[in-house]
């Protein structure tokens, strides 16, 4: 019984493994699940996933978009626009 808590526990605790980048195109990948696309510009980023099963993140992503990606990235995710300045 002992053998078998001790496995299970083991096995619990060994699949728990951090994800930290700054390579641009990986942190992309890690928000979007997909690569980038051909008409945006990464040029910096960083990307963090806690090593526990809450799965808490922390991602910046600094990109230049085309005004063709960014028209439909605000009508994709419903956003407004601040004018406001």
């Amino acid at each position: 019984m002992k053998f078998l808590m001790i496995l299970l526990l083991l096995l619990f605790f060994s699949s728990c493994s951090e994800v930290n980048t700054t390579q641009a195109n990986e942190v992309y990948k890690y928000w979007s699940g997909s690569n980038p696309p051909t008409d945006l510009k990464l040029i910096k980023g960083q990307y963090w996933q806690s090593a526990h099963w809450t799965k808490e993140y922390m991602m910046s992503l600094k990109m230049k978009p085309t005004k063709t990606w960014w028209n439909t990235f605000i009508v994709q995710n419903k956003l407004e626009v601040d004018t406001l300045q």
